[in-house]
Parts: C-alpha cells; structure tokens; sequence
C-alpha cells in the first residue's frame, strides 16, 4: 500500500517544476489535516468559539421547548433543522 501512495509521488517530485508544486501541495494536505483534527479535539473537549456557538445554541433550542410558542413553533423548527444541517 505504500508503494502504491510513494512510487507516483516520487516520479512526479522528480521533475523540476511540477516536483516543487507537488511537494508544497503535499506540506498544504499535511497541515490543513493537523488543523482539522485540533479543531475537532477542541470541539470534543468544549473549548473554542464553535464549542460556546453550539452550547449556546442547545440552550435556545431547550429554551423554546420551554415556551408554549404556538403558531410560531413550527416555524422556529424549520429554522432549527436549516442550521443544524
């Protein structure tokens, strides 16, 4: 499975130009996953901005089950499902 991934890799990053481009899109790839698995860990731990935006959010969900909003319920669920999707 390796050889399946390097070989390629090695004869495209061999060649002048198009080896530099491949090598830059290659360290790219490798930091936008570092990123995205920090993001996910804060997200799991609570910490971050996204964490606080959905606490907040099931507090309001939770808040309007609360309320006897009426005719207008079905309306805040319509938008409820837009934004959790």
């Amino acid at each position: 499975m390796m050889f399946g991934f390097a070989l390629p890799f090695i004869f495209i990053v061999s060649i002048p130009v198009l080896g530099m481009m491949a090598w830059g899109v290659a360290q790219a790839s490798a930091a936008a996953l570092v990123v995205e698995i920090l993001k996910k860990e804060e997200l799991r731990r609570g910490k971050g901005k996204e964490a606080r935006v959905l606490r907040d959010s099931e507090k309001v969900r939770r808040e309007r089950k609360r309320l006897n909003l009426g005719p207008l319920q079905p309306l805040f669920a319509l938008f409820d499902n837009l934004l959790s999707s």
